[in-house]
């Protein structure tokens, strides 16, 4: 006797027919997926730039000392953050030799912070959603990408923050480097987690450029 083939429910066959339509999907359908990911994970991340190389660092530098750019000036104007910004600064150069020498260092670190208010316009980007919290196929449309930007915007309110350092060589007066570290900043603790990384990813140029200046100089 012949058994009764296997009747498949009405949602599990739409389920399949949109795994196999989002699948099939042409690849230029997921560049604006891919470019959203590829946003969010640089708004988190700190980047710096070098410039005003006056002169190279033609010797080891053993000593140095931290000033503000200004008098009485605070980074990120928080007496916090401006002690975190030199105890960390402190503490790396320490631990790559230097000491910190108030009288008669042999290089000058000058810092500055700017904390500049941005906004942001983001998009409803919801095209596999329902009228509900739960999911439904139902509501797939395969053609969703030619619609997937036309619902309304919401503006974002954020703070774009710079650390600026410059090294300087105090007795030739010139400038070995300047250095600028940028990032999306929104908290107090965001700041603080935006000062450790930016202090890591300049001292990290700055003794970057000193290896490499050494290397083209034998």
């Amino acid at each position: 006797m012949k058994k009764p083939a296997k009747k498949t429910s009405y949602l599990y066959s739409s389920f399949l027919i949109y795994t196999t339509q989002i699948t099939m999907l042409p690849f230029k359908n997921t560049l604006p997926l891919m470019f959203l990911l590829l946003f969010g994970a640089s708004c988190s991340s700190v980047e710096v730039f070098t410039e005003k190389m006056e002169m190279p660092p033609v010797k080891e530098y053993q000593s140095f000392v931290l000033i503000p750019e200004f008098r009485n000036f605070q980074a990120y104007g928080s007496e916090f953050h401006d002690a975190l910004l030199r105890d960390e600064l402190t503490r790396k150069l320490e631990a790559n030799g230097m000491e910190l020498n108030r009288e008669n260092p042999e290089m000058v670190i000058r810092y500055h912070t700017q904390l500049e208010p941005k906004e942001k316009e983001s998009y409803n980007y919801n095209p596999f959603w329902g009228g509900g919290a739960m999911y439904n196929p139902m509501f797939y449309d395969p053609f969703f990408m030619n619609r997937a930007w036309d619902g309304p915007t919401q503006t974002r309110q954020y703070g774009w923050g710079q650390i600026i350092l410059d090294f300087i060589d105090p007795q030739a007066n010139k400038m070995i480097m300047r250095a600028t570290a940028v990032g999306e900043v929104n908290s107090e603790k965001g700041k603080t987690k935006k000062i450790k990384k930016s202090v890591d990813k300049i001292l990290d140029k700055f003794y970057n450029h000193v290896r490499d200046y050494r290397t083209m100089s034998r």
